[in-house]
């Protein structure tokens, strides 16, 4: 948390380090959305289950890694809070397959520096890929 080396420990799990890796947490650690498609398609994206990442300014680039990898097929919990997420990044996550698994998401968006409304929530819920989804963190 806050340590501001997320390419660096992006660069270490692309090489292959921590290919069992379950649960990563990168809040406020610089992280960029280049540094999230290195994780995201690391050896280690087969078995994370739980992805924290708020605090990153990824943006909806960051999103549409995540969205794109093939490996990133058991996320339980994503925390993408103050991720600097529009509309965009809402509808990317609406039509993720991936998200099929997803119980918990954070996007908390009033003040945080994700800019979503109360339809990209809803976007979201309605997905046909929503189907584990029980907790969705999203105010507006």
């Amino acid at each position: 948390r806050g340590t501001r080396h997320g390419d660096e420990v992006a660069a270490g799990l692309s090489a292959g380090a921590f290919a069992q890796l379950e649960d990563l947490s990168l809040y406020d650690s610089d992280l960029s959305a280049a540094g999230l498609r290195a994780v995201v398609n690391s050896a280690s994206a087969a078995a994370l289950t739980d992805l924290h990442l708020a605090g990153n300014r990824l943006g909806d680039d960051g999103v549409r890694h995540l969205v794109e990898a093939p490996e990133l097929t058991r996320l339980v919990h994503l925390n993408l809070l103050g991720c600097g997420l529009t509309s965009e990044s809402a509808r990317l996550l609406a039509g993720w397959p991936g998200l099929r698994t997803v119980r918990w998401l954070q996007l908390f968006s009033h003040g945080d520096g994700n800019a979503l409304a109360r339809e990209d929530a809803d976007r979201i819920r309605r997905s046909p890929h929503a189907v584990a989804l029980t907790d969705l963190g999203i105010r507006v």
